[in-house]
Parts: structure tokens; C-alpha cells; sequence
């Protein structure tokens, strides 16, 4: 025992001795080192032995973070001379939040992303306030130039890149190299080439990087360790910091808010998870006790304001979610359970393929790209059951194990599942299959855990002279995807190159066909636009706005084709605004105008703001002689484009079919003062100059119209205006110049015709209008003329044939009863020069019985009563005859005429 005693005394005065050395050599250590030297050199030597190592160190974080800004501006450099395309002309281009000044800021926060009122039935419901500011910012400074845009995102795309370096340093990472490695990764990952050069994206980098902030505000809350204990007397200024960033990254984009949900999963997790360990595996490893009781409060503030913060999302948008077609989204359309379950979890695995391997990247994954999982046997469902494993399995290993980057990971699993969420259809139905742009935030879990496993593969290395080898293919991994990014920044530089790498990269998706007609329709390609068109049907036959689409592109003489696709379009979608235009256009073209107007009532119900609706809705009226409606919608087409020269030259027409011929005269010379070369108010102009008898105005008009573009629109009304003004020789050379420019000119055929015959040449009218009857055998006008061609040259019996065929061809149009009535007096006429004229009175009795005023009618049928001694039927049709023209002189001789005979007919009685 004494012994044991004496040696235990002896180890305890070693210790001491060895404590004691210890002490004073860290003293001679930091002491100066002679009285000698100066102050300055005092210092200089301090400088060197304690902070030089240090100041080192934060040179190297200074470079680290200096090469990560730089990478994330390079790599997107190619991105800066980019057009504004896709959605980007929606939400910013064709946004009045963005581009009209006389939309107010605060009306920003009552509007969706795309600039509708968020309680219209049909708005998104994307509710992104704040990035629309930003995006009306870039707008006051440079306006639409796309540069400005494209340098904004890169910025903010660079900030995140900064953002998340700091945020894993500090809050995941000892080893600082992993956070410089993870953002590098982050800064580079081809995924975000949607978010970065698409300009709408920045929508998701503006929420990442409020999504950040709310991170790193929150993590003064969380002990580093369970002996640390937080500080909370700032610990809940915190917390309300926290909660303000989150509601701003969730007004930049809406799945910003779930930042709340990953504060709380990890502050529980860091929070419960070592006590928990203590406690099952009964190990003293962890000393020090957990405030629960600060835990439970700090996350029941952030629980309660995630709670109210969706309420009021909800209330904002009317209580009422938005409404996606079958396109957006096939697989919550299905019936079955079986096939969404198996889809979504599909979509799942193939959003984190696209993290691991962004080759096949494309701007949009609707109709076609996927298609629908709809077997348990399907092998895409391998994919599915191996994602899920494994993050099963991580989440096990974290809670039954101890890791020195086990905060690391827990976090690469929050980001990576949680903002994901929303966009899983787990909770509600999304407008999407797959949008790369939702990846932006859940790629820095990726991120994390790539680095974290790479760490790990080292640390199971035999030896450190394998770590240069391995950081051979982390090397290329950055650079490939560099590569990738730098090469898919391109496909974003215009319309025309991102469509094309769409229908390259998803040939079997109907969007993209879409898409590609959309832009072959917009260069005057229609051959290309119908192909592409015919192409979305085929492989997606419920397209309503490719029907529309294809409609207003096929050929005017195809009317049953175009009338099927508009049919079948509002078949598709009863409230597609521009299928109910085109319908209303088609009616028109046939003459029904009642139809359309109904079909351009709806559209402007549907959609007040649609200037095409309300402009052809006026014009229909003021054709109905609807005045009083009509003014209602001239006034607003003005309201809404009141410099449109189309606008004021139709209010002009408006004004003067009510006879408001000086204002409407006003309206004209307004157009021509925004616009001097409008032709179509030059004529109009012209017209009324005519009807003032000033001819050589009007004709001045009609010249200069023809001069600014010789068409055949102003060569008609050039030749129309010398027919009614019987200025023969004129219109006739004028009607031979259209006819050369223009054979099928209908219309202009019939003038010529009549100019011929106002020349005596009866023979070449003939042969002009008989050219027109057979191109146009159903224009009922076109029979009329020639006929009475016909009859000029002795051809009774082809006179009579073409009368005929005009009778037949008016039965099945709308033509008004005067219009038939005379068709049937001119038949009837022609009957009796042929003496068959039983078949004569009954032709004048069709007419007179279509209108009873007609009373060159009832005279004519009096005089052939006459001719036949039925003269009491005679005198009856020319009293009808004298009733209706008193003053007409024929009329009054044929009846003495009949007075007379039917006198000496009583004598001889």
C-alpha cells in the first residue's frame, strides 16, 4: 500500500511539474523577447508568432469566396446578350405591372405574377410581388432592353453562390474547404441555366436568397452543441427576423415559405437528437441539458407565423386555387390512384436524376415527355423504390448514429426534400410535370451531400497519397458541368434557338411542336406553323389553342376544316378568349352576323381587356345599326388604345353611318396625323369628299392611297370611285390593271363587266363575267349581270338559265327579301320577253308577295294581265301600281289605255 501510495505521489508531482514547464514555455512563448527591442519591433514580432496564421487563413476564405463569385459570373456570361423569351414576354413584356406606368406599386401586391388580379377565376395565383418589383425596377432604368435583365440575375445568382458558401461554413461545415467545394458545385450545376438565363427565374433566385438569410438569421437560436446554450435575450428578435425573410422569399416565389418548415425539422433534430441518443443507447458521451422549454416556444412563434403567413396567402387569392388544364399536368387528371401515386413518386426519382445527371435538360416537360406510369410492373418504378431506400436509409443512419458531419447532411436532406415539396402534388395540384427552375433551392441539399460523401470516400482511403488521384474526377465533374451550363446558356438566347433545342430534346412533346408553329406562324412560315400545328393534334389531340391556332392559318376556302378546329377548341375550353374571336370572325366572312356578335359578347365578358373583341364588336354593331351598343364599345376601344389609328378610323366609320358626317370627317384627318399613310381612312376620307361633290379631293385621295401601296384594296376602291362617278375609260383601266394583279377579284370582275357594258363592248363583258361565274358559280350577283349581259346580245335562253340558277342560290343564302324580290321581277321579266307568261305572272306574284311595295312589280303584272284581255285583273294590279308611285306617268297612260278598252269591250256588250 505505501508503495502504491509513494508512486501515485510521485505521478501527481510529475503532472504538476509537466503542467507547470507547460506554463511558462507558453509564456516565454508569447512574452517579448528582450527589453532591448523597440515597441515596433515588440509588435512586428507578436504580428508574426500569433495573428500571421490566422490572417493567412482569412486570405484563403478571401480567395475561396473570390473564386466563387467569379465562376458564378463567367459561367453565365454567355447569357447577357440574351433575348427576352418564353415566359418572360408574359410576365414582363406584356405585363402592365412591369411595363405601364400608370399601374400604381401598390396594385403589385393585389396582382398575380403575370399581372391579373389574383380573384379572377382565371388568374395563376402566382403571387410573387417582389420579383415583379425588381422586374419594374430593371424597366424604369433601361426599359425592355434585355441586358439590364441579364445582368441582374447573374448578380443575384453570383449573391447566392456567396450566400451559401457563408451559410455552410458557419452552419454545416468544420473543414471550410467542403463549403468552398459545395458552392463551386452549386455555382456551376447546369440545372440552373432555367432559373439564371431565363430572366423569369429570378423569381426562384431572389427566393433562395431570402430563403438563405432567414437560415443564417435563425441559427443564433441553435446551440453549436448541447453544452452551448442560446442566448435568449436576442434568441426571439431572431426568431421575428427569421419569419420576416421568409415572408420575403415567399412573395419572391411561393415555395419560399417552407424555409419555416426546414428551421423547425433541423432545430428539433439538432435540439432532440443528442438527448435522444442518450437516452436509448444509455452513453454519458453527451454532458449538458437541453432547454426544451426555449425549444418548444421558438418553434411554436415559427409553426404559428408559417400558419398565418399561408392563411393569408390564401385569403389574398380569394380563397380558391388556381386551374390547370389536362396539358399542364396529365397525371392529376387521371382517375386512377394507381397511376398518380406511381407518376408522382416517378417524377420525384427523375427530379433527382436531373441533379446527378443534367444532360437531357429542356425548358418544358408537359404533354408527351413523360408519359404516365401507369403498371406496378413499369421499370421506371426500380428508380423510384432506389431513391426513396435511399434516403430511407440516410434518415436512419442520423438518428441512430453520431457523425462529425451529421449537421451537414441533415441539412442537404431538408433542402433537398422540403422546398421541393410544393411541387410534388403531394399537397396540391401543380401546372407542371417538371420545372428545372424549382430545382434551384433543393440543388443545394444536392450540393451538400455530394460533398459530404466525397469527404467520406476519403476518409475510408488506405492512405492520403490517393486524395490527389481523387480529386482528378471532382475536378472534372465541376468542369463538365461548367461545360454543360456554358453550352445550355445558348439554347436561352432567343425563341428561336430555345424552341428548337426543345423539339430537338423532346420530339414526342406536343408544347414543343406548339411552340415551334407558334414561332414559324410569327415569321410568315404558315406552311411550317400548319405542319407543326397538325403534328401537336397528333400527339395531343386536346390542344385547344393548337386548334385555334391551326384555324386562323388554313386557306378561306377551307371554311368546314377551319370551323371543325374552332369548334373543337371551344369544345377543349369554353373560355378560350381568341376561339371565340375567330368564330365571330367566320360568321361574319358568312354573313351571320348575329353569330357573331354573340361569339364576341362572350369574349369580351370573358376578357374585358381584349382589344380585338371589343374593336370587332363595335364594328359588328355599327354594321347591325346598333348604334347605341355600339358606342358603348367604340368609346371603349378608345379608352383602351386611344392613338390606335384602326380605332379612330372605325369610330370614324361609326360616326358616319349615323350621319355624323363632320365629326366623323375629324376622326379621318386625326388617323392620317398619327399615321399619314393609312389607306384605308385616305378612302374613307375620299368618300365623304365625294359625297360633298368635291370630286377631285376625293380623287386626290384615292390616288395617293394607291401610291403609299398599289393593291388590290386600293385599286377596288380607285376603280369604284370612277364607276359611280361615270368616269368609264378610267375604271376600265384600272379594273384591267387589278385583274392582272389580282384574277380572283370577284367583286372587281362584276365592275369591270358593268364599265364594259357602260362602253357598248357587251362582248367582252360577257366573256369577263362568264370567267367569274365559273370561278364563283354560287354569287348570285355575278348570274344577275350576266344575264342581263345575256340579254343585251339576244341570248334569252341563257339569260333565262343563270336567273334560274341566281333563284335557286338565294333560297339557301340570307339575302333580303328586297333582294329576292327583285331577282324574282328580273325572272319574270325575262319570262315574258320569252312569251311564257303564265310562268311570268306567277314570278311577279312571288316578287310582289316578298315585297307588296314593289310597284314597278305590280305595274309589269298589270301590263302582261293586260296583254292577255283579262282586264279586270289589269286594272287591279294598276291601281295597286298607282298607289305606291302616283306620279308615274307609263302607269297612268296604260291605265286610260285599259279605261279605254274595257269601255269598247261594254259597247259591244
Amino acid at each position: 500500500m505505501t508503495k502504491r501510495s509513494s508512486v501515485s505521489g510521485l505521478s501527481i508531482n510529475n503532472n504538476s511539474q509537466n503542467q507547470k514547464h507547460r506554463k511558462e514555455k507558453l509564456k516565454d512563448r508569447t512574452s517579448p523577447p528582450s527589453t532591448k527591442i523597440s515597441s515596433g519591433k515588440i509588435w512586428r514580432t507578436y504580428s508574426l508568432n500569433i495573428s500571421g496564421p490566422r490572417q493567412r487563413q482569412q486570405e484563403l476564405y478571401m480567395l475561396q469566396y473570390a473564386i466563387v463569385g467569379i465562376v458564378a459570373v463567367l459561367i453565365y456570361m454567355n447569357s447577357l446578350f440574351g433575348n427576352l423569351v418564353h415566359d418572360d414576354l408574359y410576365a414582363i413584356v406584356r405585363n402592365d405591372d412591369v411595363v405601364s406606368l400608370q399601374t400604381t406599386v401598390p396594385s403589385l401586391f393585389f396582382n398575380d405574377f403575370w399581372g391579373r388580379p389574383l380573384t379572377d377565376e382565371r388568374s395563376h395565383k402566382s403571387y410573387r410581388p417582389l420579383t415583379v418589383l425588381t422586374f419594374r425596377m430593371n424597366c424604369l432604368c433601361h426599359g425592355l432592353n434585355p441586358l439590364g435583365f441579364h445582368i441582374v440575375n447573374v448578380a443575384l445568382h453570383a449573391t447566392v453562390c456567396l450566400l451559401f458558401m457563408h451559410f455552410s461554413r458557419l452552419f454545416l461545415f468544420s473543414d471550410e474547404d467542403l463549403s468552398f467545394r459545395a458552392a463551386l458545385l452549386f455555382a456551376v450545376h447546369p440545372v440552373h441555366t432555367e432559373a439564371v438565363a431565363g430572366v423569369v427565374g429570378r423569381a426562384d433566385i431572389l427566393a433562395c436568397i431570402f430563403f438563405l438569410l432567414s437560415l443564417l438569421i435563425y441559427k443564433r437560436c441553435i446551440p453549436d452543441n448541447a453544452k452551448q446554450k442560446s442566448n435568449s435575450s436576442w434568441c426571439y428578435s431572431s426568431v421575428a427576423g427569421s419569419i420576416i425573410l421568409a415572408i420575403c422569399s415567399m412573395l419572391c416565389k411561393e415555395h419560399g415559405i417552407t424555409v419555416l418548415a426546414v428551421i423547425v425539422a433541423y432545430d428539433l433534430y439538432v435540439s432532440a437528437h443528442p438527448y435522444l441518443y442518450k437516452r436509448i443507447f444509455n452513453t454519458s458521451r453527451f454532458s449538458g441539458a437541453v432547454n426544451f422549454k426555449a425549444v418548444f416556444w421558438r418553434l411554436l412563434l415559427v409553426t404559428a407565423a408559417a400558419i398565418a403567413i399561408i392563411a393569408v396567402r390564401v385569403l389574398l387569392q380569394g380563397g380558391s386555387l388556381p386551374t390547370f388544364l389536362e396539358e399542364d399536368n396529365p397525371a392529376s387528371f387521371s382517375d386512377s390512384f394507381q397511376i398518380r401515386f406511381l407518376t408522382f413518386a416517378f417524377l420525384i426519382s427523375f427530379n433527382c436524376w436531373l441533379l446527378f445527371c443534367p444532360l437531357t435538360l429542356s425548358y418544358d416537360w408537359q404533354v408527351g415527355s413523360i408519359p404516365l406510369v401507369e403498371s406496378v410492373w413499369d421499370w421506371r418504378n426500380l428508380s423510384t423504390i432506389l431513391v426513396f431506400l435511399t434516403l430511407f436509409c440516410i434518415c436512419i443512419k442520423l438518428c441512430v448514429s453520431q457523425d462529425k458531419h451529421q449537421k451537414a447532411i441533415t441539412m442537404g436532406i431538408l433542402l433537398l426534400v422540403i422546398p421541393f415539396l410544393p411541387a410534388s402534388n403531394i399537397f396540391l395540384k401543380v401546372g407542371f410535370v417538371v420545372a428545372e427552375r424549382i430545382l434551384y433551392i433543393p440543388s443545394m441539399g444536392f450540393c451538400i451531400l455530394v460533398v459530404v460523401g466525397a469527404s467520406k470516400l476519403f476518409q475510408i482511403l488506405p492512405s492520403k497519397r490517393f486524395y490527389p488521384v481523387l480529386q482528378i474526377p471532382a475536378f472534372f465533374l465541376i468542369l463538365m458541368f461548367a461545360c454543360r451550363t456554358v453550352i445550355r446558356n445558348m439554347d436561352w438566347q432567343s425563341r428561336e434557338t430555345l424552341f428548337r433545342s426543345g423539339l430537338k430534346t423532346l420530339p414526342n412533346n406536343a408544347k414543343m411542336h406548339y411552340n415551334w408553329a407558334n414561332l414559324q406562324r410569327d415569321v410568315n412560315n404558315s406552311n411550317a406553323a400548319i405542319q407543326h400545328y397538325r403534328e401537336t393534334l397528333r400527339l395531343y389531340p386536346k390542344h385547344a389553342s393548337a386548334h385555334n391556332n391551326l384555324a386562323t392559318l388554313l386557306p378561306d376556302d377551307k371554311t368546314e376544316e377551319i370551323e371543325y378546329h374552332l369548334k373543337e377548341a371551344l369544345k377543349i375550353d369554353k373560355y378560350h378568349v381568341n376561339a371565340h374571336v375567330n368564330m365571330a370572325m367566320l360568321h361574319n366572312k358568312r354573313g351571320d352576323l348575329e353569330a357573331a356578335v354573340r361569339h364576341l359578347d362572350i369574349a369580351s365578358t370573358l376578357d374585358p381587356g381584349n382589344s380585338d373583341a371589343v374593336v370587332n364588336l363595335a364594328s359588328l354593331l355599327t354594321r347591325l345599326r346598333q348604334f347605341d351598343e355600339a358606342e358603348v364599345y367604340h368609346h371603349r376601344a378608345l379608352e383602351m388604345q386611344p392613338t390606335n389609328t384602326d380605332v379612330l378610323n372605325n369610330y370614324g366609320v361609326f360616326l358616319m353611318k349615323k350621319g355624323h358626317d363632320l365629326e366623323a370627317y375629324s376622326y379621318f384627318e386625326k388617323v392620317l396625323t398619327f399615321e399619314p399613310n393609312h389607306v384605308t381612312a385616305m378612302g374613307n376620307l375620299a368618300f365623304l369628299e365625294n359625297k360633298q361633290g368635291k370630286q377631285a379631293e376625293a380623287e386626290s385621295l384615292y390616288l395617293r392611297a394607291v401610291s403609299v401601296t398599289r393593291s388590290p384594296v386600293t385599286l377596288t376602291s380607285l376603280g369604284g370611285f370612277y364607276f359611280t362617278t361615270g368616269q368609264w375609260i378610267k375604271a376600265k383601266d384600272v379594273y384591267q390593271e387589278l385583274l392582272t394583279m389580282s384574277s380572283s377579284e370577284v367583286e372587281a370582275k362584276l365592275q369591270y363587266g358593268q364599265v364594259l357594258v357602260k362602253l357598248d363592248k357587251d362582248e367582252e363583258a360577257e366573256e369577263v363575267l362568264e370567267s367569274a361565274v365559273s370561278s364563283h358559280p354560287r354569287h348570285v350577283e355575278l348570274r344577275r349581270v350576266l344575264a342581263s349581259v345575256k340579254t343585251s346580245l339576244n341570248k334569252h335562253e341563257e339569260a333565262k338559265m343563270h336567273l334560274e340558277e341566281s333563284l335557286k342560290i338565294s333560297r339557301d343564302m340570307a339575302l333580303s327579301d328586297d333582294t329576292k324580290a327583285k331577282l324574282h321581277f328580273e325572272y319574270a321579266n325575262k319570262l315574258k320577253d320569252l312569251k311564257e307568261y303564265k310562268d311570268a305572272l306567277k314570278e311577279y306574284q312571288n316578287s310582289v308577295s316578298l315585297n307588296p311595295s314593289f310597284s314597278i312589280a305590280h305595274l309589269n303584272m298589270g301590263a302582261l294581265y293586260h296583254l292577255l284581255g283579262q282586264y279586270k285583273e289589269a286594272k287591279e294590279k294598276y291601281n295597286a301600281a298607282l298607289f305606291l308611285d302616283p306620279g308615274n306617268t307609263i302607269l297612268k297612260e296604260n291605265l286610260r289605255k285599259l279605261e279605254r278598252l274595257m269601255m269598247k269591250a261594254q259597247d259591244k256588250n
